[in-house]
Formats: C-alpha cells, structure tokens, sequence
C-alpha cells in the first residue's frame, strides 16, 4: 500500500476536518443531554419520571445506528448522503429548545420532546458509522490508534469548556430571572455548533474510490453469527450493557 497519499494536502485537510467535525458534534451531543435537558424539561412542565426517560432515550437511540446496515450498501454518495442526514438531525435538536416559546399544550409537550429528541439521534446515529469509516479512510492504518486518541482529547477538552462556559452562562440568565434567554443561547450554541460540523464535513474529500465497500464482503447476519460465537465479544458486550444500564438508570434522575 502507497502511504504517501495519506500526506497529500487534501487527506491532511480532510482528517484535521474530521477531528475537529467530532468536536462540532460532541458539542451539540452535550447540549442535549444532563442537565441543560432537564431543565428545559421541568420548565416545560414534564414529570421527573417523563424527565428520566426522556434523558435515557440515548441509549435507545444506539438502535438506529443498525439502521446504518441497512442503506449503507445502498449509498452511491457518502458526502452527500451523511452531510443531509447529519445535520437534519443536528437542527431537530435546536428545535428542541424552541419548544416552549410555540406554546404547545400540557398533553403534547412530553410527545413533541420525544419526537425531537428521537428526530435528532436518527439523523445523528443513522450515518455515524458511515462518516466514521469516511473519516478513517484518510488516517494511515498505521496510525490510526493515535489519529482516535487525538482526536477523542481534542473532543473532551474542548467539550469541558463548552459544557462550563454554557453552564455559567445559563445559571446567569436563570439568576436574572430570564431562563427562557439560557433557551435560545443553548439553542445558539446548538447552531453554531452545527454549522461548524456542517462546513468541516463539506471540508472533507468524498470517500475515495477503492475505500468504499465491494461485493465480496460476507452477509451481515453471517457475521452477527461470528460474533456471537466469540465469548470475549459478547463479554465486552454484556460490560458494556450493565455499565451503560447503571449509567442512564442516574443521569436522568
């Protein structure tokens, strides 16, 4: 394999996109989830219990991203199709803080929430896996470890500092006696946030050619099998179920 290509300015520009694309998205994600979600929640008039609930309904949404099996032997545009799709679900979680200045009644509001918290991670986790292995196609496999691990601290501590900024932020607005104002600024970074993943997606070089999937890859359900016949998989699995069951059984709450 030529690994010069991988030092080429437009695979250089793609994978700095990708990583700071992640930050953009990890942004959004936290805006979304904790307390900011909870507040706007109880402000809306929704029960702890519903509070709960509506803050787990992450893990549930994992679900979708099987959805990504299903169409991505069927996508003929990686650009196009996780660039439309990504950002439709970012801009349903900005309409989630919009909710309470469109005066929806007392019986829909826990519904109108779920449908866009639901909206938003369809969108989200539908092409997770298809911009994950687009972004990858730039990164020497050689690298490829330390290409995750920068990028995942680059993600984290800049999201510590979104999170604290916003989280100031919004405690002096509810100081001054204006929480719909911490609202529209949540749903400001949400924005922004978005349109930066936006552009660093349009940033990135369509998946190349010889990267994108052939038919001599064995049936999905085959390799479900494989895996269920590996024993340290399914531990990982059943560690990763109890942790993330003990996890959203507190966040919410």
């Amino acid at each position: 394999m030529d690994r010069s290509i991988f030092r080429t300015p437009v695979y250089l520009r793609s994978r700095w996109a990708y990583t700071i694309e992640c930050a953009f998205e990890y942004f959004v994600a936290l805006m979304v989830t904790d307390v900011f979600l909870a507040n706007l929640l109880s402000y809306m008039g929704i029960s702890d219990a519903a509070v709960g609930i509506i803050s787990s309904l992450v893990s549930l949404a994992f679900l979708f991203q099987l959805g990504a099996i299903l169409v991505v032997q069927r996508i003929r545009n990686v650009k196009r199709v996780a660039v439309a799709v990504h950002t439709v679900g970012q801009l349903f979680f900005m309409l989630l803080y919009f909710l309470p200045f469109l005066h929806i009644p007392a019986p829909l509001r826990t519904l109108s929430v779920v449908v866009c918290v639901m909206l938003g991670y369809l969108g989200n986790y539908t092409v997770t896996s298809v911009i994950f292995r687009w972004g990858n196609t730039f990164v020497d496999p050689a690298t490829r470890a330390n290409f995750a691990a920068t990028k995942e601290m680059i993600s984290l501590l800049s999201g510590m500092v979104i999170s604290l900024s916003a989280g100031w932020t919004v405690d002096a607005f509810v100081a001054a006696g204006n929480q719909t104002g911490g609202f529209l600024f949540i749903a400001g970074v949400v924005l922004l946030s978005s349109a930066g993943d936006f552009a660093c997606l349009m940033l990135m070089k369509n998946q190349p050619k010889n990267e994108k999937q052939d038919d001599s890859r064995k049936p999905f359900w085959q390799v479900v099998g494989h895996l269920m016949r590996n024993k340290s998989f399914v531990s990982v699995v059943i560690l990763g179920a109890l942790i993330y069951v003990a996890t959203y059984m507190t966040w919410g709450f």
